[in-house]
């Protein structure tokens, strides 16, 4: 099997389901509705809604990585505000990280285990290191959402 092929895995369980650790992302997601997606339980934490436009941003930084574009994040697109206050915003913003999740696949499925090696364009790293990062900040923002959750 291919690395890509691996890794692909990984970011489909970490989104999906079959994640070693519990829930996948989405599995968190599928009983959130707007207003709790909305809600802050304590001033200075993200809202769900807030982290889940947060992960979108990073998947395409992934894209970005893997088809050799400069990426630069600016602090008003990382974390930005939900606009409409709606169910169907809500579900647009999941779709919305559901799609970046499928481009991505859709671009590694075009990628060759060799192009892992090569340096992220204006970064220090690989992008075998992006990929690997982006299915982390996956499960460690769908850790905080199980937390808010509970709150």
């Amino acid at each position: 099997m291919r690395e890509i092929d691996r890794i692909r895995g990984q970011l489909r369980s970490a989104l999906e389901a079959n994640a070693w650790h519990g829930p996948a992302l989405l599995e968190m997601l599928s009983d959130v509705a707007a207003d709790e997606a909305r809600a802050r339980p304590s001033s200075g934490v993200h809202s769900i809604w807030e982290l889940v436009l947060h992960i979108t941003v990073w998947v395409r930084t992934g894209i970005s990585g893997t088809t050799g574009k400069r990426f630069d994040v600016p602090d008003d697109v990382d974390w930005r505000a939900p606009g409409e206050d709606s169910r169907a915003a809500w579900e647009e913003a999941i779709r919305d990280m559901k799609e970046a999740h499928r481009e991505l696949d859709e671009v590694l499925s075009r990628t060759k285990d060799e192009s892992l090696e090569q340096e992220v364009v204006g970064r220090d790293y690989t992008l075998y290191k992006l990929l690997h990062g982006v299915i982390q900040h996956d499960l460690y923002h769908a850790g905080q959402i199980a937390l808010l959750k509970k709150l």
